[in-house]
């Protein structure tokens, strides 16, 4: 296997995507009577490029036709097309936020080329309807199931990340395939996790940051293997978003998708970040890092959103979340992109993140931020190499 490299020339091949255009007159309108600037700095950021959302099929029916997409992967592939033929024999995978939405689809199309998949639910039981709704789809479809399995997870949680990891290390698992997907978004009103971290910062961020710190040497060693972290264009914000000295946000400053931003750009900063260091532990030189924008799709994550902001998601949402999962299956398995790392996709091709998002001492910063946050909370980051 090629060694894994940072790809400039891999980026300029792709198709150039700079931030979309503004929205039409009747979107801009809105935005600029929204009640922050946060607002309408995240829904002015995706008017360029919206189409209706593809039609939502049952799981078994999709994953039954599994069609080759003529034109190669693009914004209106679903994860099947994106599949193809790929197999995907003795690899495990782990999936975060996998009994809903993108998490669920990006699964089962793992599941569907043939790896073992760990479904990681803050909620057991909604995992085990997953699993099993999963498991009839790959009967239905005439695939010979894989292991599927539930692993319970809250990424809210720092002790449930370390009984997670805990356990996980000492099974002695592989681990070839990492999909940090599970997530919240622009959550009305200021709430903390249960280690007094804003609840944005600490699923999106810092939840996933503790998981993939403690799992990165058995990462390096199942290599080759790749992780995926789930980002958004809504990291496109403006600059007042970038302070990481207001990293975690505070009751005081909190804005609701302000917070949501802050977190989707530390998403990026943080696979670019891992890129690089996971290079310098043995075999992590065959360890991939990139950032995916799934799209504008209605998915759980907006569970928590006012009759605003479902009403504009809704109106811009540009696929389904059997596309939403395209990108980020694309990144896991595509062969097209095997050594290719620190990169942002959309629409199944890398393209240029913010100016911010790129800045190597930030994200060095946001790092070493995360780490003192874990030890201040007694999060002890094990190497894989310490299981005893």
């Amino acid at each position: 296997m090629a060694r894994v490299v940072r790809s400039t020339a891999f980026r300029r091949t792709c198709t150039r995507r700079g931030a979309v255009a503004v929205a039409a007159a009747a979107w801009a309108a809105f935005a600029a009577s929204s009640r922050s600037p946060g607002d309408r700095a995240f829904f002015s950021i995706f008017g360029g490029a919206m189409k209706p959302a593809g039609k939502q099929i049952p799981p078994a029916e999709v994953v039954g036709a599994a069609l080759r997409s003529a034109d190669g992967p693009n914004k209106q592939s679903t994860a099947w097309e994106v599949l193809d033929t790929t197999r995907l024999p003795n690899q495990t995978a782990l999936v975060t936020g996998a009994n809903s939405g993108i998490g669920y689809y990006t699964a089962l199309a793992l599941a569907y080329g043939g790896a073992q998949v760990l479904l990681a639910c803050r909620d057991p039981k909604r995992g085990e309807a997953a699993k099993k709704a999963m498991e009839e789809a790959l009967q239905d479809a005439g695939r010979p199931a894989p292991t599927i399995e539930v692993v319970e997870l809250d990424l809210s949680s720092l002790s449930s990340v370390r009984m997670f990891t805990t356990t996980f290390l000492k099974e002695g698992r592989p681990l070839h395939l990492l999909c940090l997907n599970a997530g919240v978004m622009a959550i009305p009103k200021f709430e903390t996790s249960r280690d007094g971290f804003e609840m944005q910062f600490a699923t999106n961020h810092l939840g996933h940051f503790a998981l993939t710190r403690a799992l990165a040497t058995r990462i390096a060693e199942s290599a080759p293997a790749r992780v995926v972290t789930l980002a958004s264009e809504a990291h496109r914000a403006p600059n007042q978003a970038y302070d990481l000295s207001d990293w975690p946000p505070s009751a005081a400053k909190y804005g609701d998708w302000r917070a949501y931003q802050q977190s989707k750009l530390a998403n990026i900063l943080f696979a670019r970040e891992f890129s690089k260091r996971v290079a310098l532990i043995p075999g992590g030189d065959l360890v991939s890092s990139n950032a995916v924008h799934p799209g504008v799709i209605s998915t759980p994550l907006g569970r928590q959103q006012v009759l605003k902001g479902k009403v504009l998601l809704g109106v811009f949402q540009d696929r389904d979340e059997v596309q939403g999962a395209a990108t980020s299956v694309f990144c896991l398995t595509a062969p097209q992109v095997e050594g290719v790392t620190g990169e942002y996709f959309r629409d199944c091709a890398a393209t240029e993140p913010s100016e911010f998002a790129t800045d190597a001492e930030a994200g060095r910063r946001l790092w070493e931020l995360s780490e003192e946050l874990l030890v201040k909370e007694g999060f002890f980051v094990r190497d894989a190499g310490e299981e005893g």
